[in-house]
């Protein structure tokens, strides 16, 4: 669990920004290094910098470099998991709407359920299973779909403004979840208009 008034900040400042994908080859900003292990966060600058490096992991060619990267195999789930600030208008409730998204991800199984529960309690929002998913406040709203991406068998998690609506308790969960679940076998980036909303969340920032 992190500490904001406690935590230890990497900041890292670039000043040239080149990123695109060619090949077998993503450039990237210099000196950013992308790997499992620890949640990289990211601050930019100017928002068309941003949107360009967003763009490179919506690439459909991408999920096959970073499996080449990564040297990994997986047989199942998607090996990108994009998630934005975008509200989720779903009528479905929070446990519909992550069984859903087990079944599209063809990652629901007998072990799901019991995984799904214990997460929820980790968040805690196991006393919100029922409600529907536009019925939670946003920031409720970005933990569920993180917990679906930490559920899934990911080479990649790439989340654009999870934390500005964030209270620390929050932040919290989220961090302890992301940890447990991906940060060990994911790239983990965390993108946020501001350097501070990274500040004792993210284990490296870079502000480009």
């Amino acid at each position: 669990m992190y500490d904001i008034e406690k935590a230890v900040k990497k900041v890292f400042y670039i000043s040239r920004y080149d990123i695109s994908l060619s090949g077998d080859v993503i450039n990237l900003p210099d000196n950013i290094k992308l790997s499992s292990g620890f949640i990289v966060g990211i601050c930019f600058r100017d928002t068309r910098h941003k949107e360009k490096f967003i763009n490179i992991f919506k690439n459909s060619d991408t999920k096959h470099l970073i499996k080449r990267l990564l040297g990994e195999e997986r047989n199942s789930g998607n090996f990108i998991d994009y998630i934005d600030d975008n509200l989720i208008e779903s009528s479905l409730s929070v446990e519909e709407y992550l069984k859903f998204y087990g079944m599209i991800k063809n990652i629901y199984d007998e072990d799901f359920s019991k995984k799904m529960k214990r997460l929820l309690y980790k968040i805690n929002l196991f006393d919100k299973k029922d409600m529907s998913m536009r019925d939670l406040k946003r920031s409720q709203q970005k933990s569920v779909r993180v917990l679906a991406s930490c559920m899934n068998n990911l080479l990649l998690f790439v989340g654009n403004n999870l934390l500005d609506e964030m209270d620390s308790m929050e932040k919290n969960r989220l961090y302890d979840v992301l940890s447990n679940c991906l940060k060990e076998i994911a790239v983990c980036i965390v993108i946020e208009d501001s350097k501070d909303t990274l500040s004792g969340f993210a284990d490296v920032i870079y502000e480009v």
